[in-house]
Parts: C-alpha cells; structure tokens; sequence
C-alpha cells in the first residue's frame, strides 16, 4: 500500500483466471466493477506432427478458461487437463500450421508448426498403361506438392482434402512397383508409401 493510503501492489499469483478482482478488508469485501482478464501462454506442443485425429498435448499456463483450440483455422475438440495443460485432437480438414489457444482473457498461439501426415487410404485403378489416369483417396492432401508412381515424379490435381487424380508416369517399371511405391509428399511432412501387404 502506498503512503496515502490509496493504491495496493501485487502480483498475479499462479493458476489466476479471468474475474474481477477483490480487496478485503475489516470492513468487508470490494469487487472490481471490470475482470482482470488473465494472458494465456503456450509454451510447447508433443507430438509436433501426426495424422488427422492425433491427440496433442499442449503445455502453458492460465489455460483453464480454455473456449477454444484451433490447428490453422480448423477448431479442434479439446480437455482442459489442468492451469498448464490442454489436450486437443487434430481435426479433420486442419493443414500444416499453427495451435491457437482462446482463453476468457485472451488468445495464445505456439511457437512452431503442427505437421499434418497425410494418409493413402486406397488408390484406383490398381493396374493400367502409362498415363492412365487414377485416383487415390485418403486424408490431408490439400498442400499435397508432389505424386511420384515408383519414385517417378507424375502430374496430379487435389481435388479435394480427401482425393487426388493423378496419371502414371512414365519409367514407372512393373506393376507391383506402381502398387508398393505409390506416393503422396507434402511440405516438410513425412513421404507416406501404399503397400498392398496387410
């Protein structure tokens, strides 16, 4: 308290959230008419990369007035855990970005980037001539930047988050090869190789 009596110093004490905020006294107790609204603060995210539906768990504080969490602009599910930890699954349609934390007192976003796996969950045809055109189904294909047919580079359209149409290359080698290394790359994220083998 300062000499006259007229302004009180403290600090924000651990696991604080958004409210008003109270004196008390002998005489009774006073209430701010307007709430101290708490700062959020990521501090890390594990695993850094996975597939759509991988739980993420991120790591901060003041996270308990948690309304929301997004991967890019895509809202997630999410549990609040505790003050210092949230858990949130990648959800469908999220692209290589960032996870934002929303709080009642504020916005957070991660330092680094949430890499979304893509996945091949089938491709057809499953045999054909040079430059027939197939298509391949799955998840996470929008910044799709390249299709190779066994290690050869092919043309292709993203036609969707779920679906590329592609044409067999040329040196693509046998039939089995097209089948064992039919790939799918996408910026800095892991190359996914289809495999006919259960």
């Amino acid at each position: 308290m300062n000499s006259t009596g007229t302004a009180i110093t403290t600090t924000v004490p651990a696991e604080t959230t958004t409210g008003p905020v109270q004196v008390v006294t002998p005489s009774g107790t006073l209430s701010s008419n307007l709430p101290f609204r708490v700062l959020p603060a990521v501090s890390s995210f594990a695993p850094t990369h996975g597939a759509i539906g991988t739980v993420v768990t991120i790591n901060g504080q003041s996270l308990t007035q948690t309304t929301g969490v997004t991967f890019g602009d895509v809202p997630a599910a999410f549990a609040v855990v505790s003050d210092s930890e949230i858990t949130a699954m990648a959800p469908t349609g999220a692209l290589t970005g960032s996870i934002t934390v929303t709080t009642a007192g504020g916005v957070a976003t991660a330092e680094g980037t949430f890499r979304v796996t893509p996945k091949i969950a089938g491709f057809s045809p499953s045999s054909g001539p040079v430059g027939m055109p197939v298509t391949i189904n799955g998840q996470s294909f929008t910044q799709t930047t390249a299709v190779t047919f066994g290690g050869v580079t092919a043309a292709f359209t993203v036609n969707s988050d779920t679906e590329i149409t592609s044409h067999s290359a040329n040196r693509c080698g046998d039939r089995q090869d097209r089948r064992d290394q039919h790939r799918v790359a996408l910026p800095q994220a892991p190359r996914l190789s289809r495999s006919t083998k259960p």
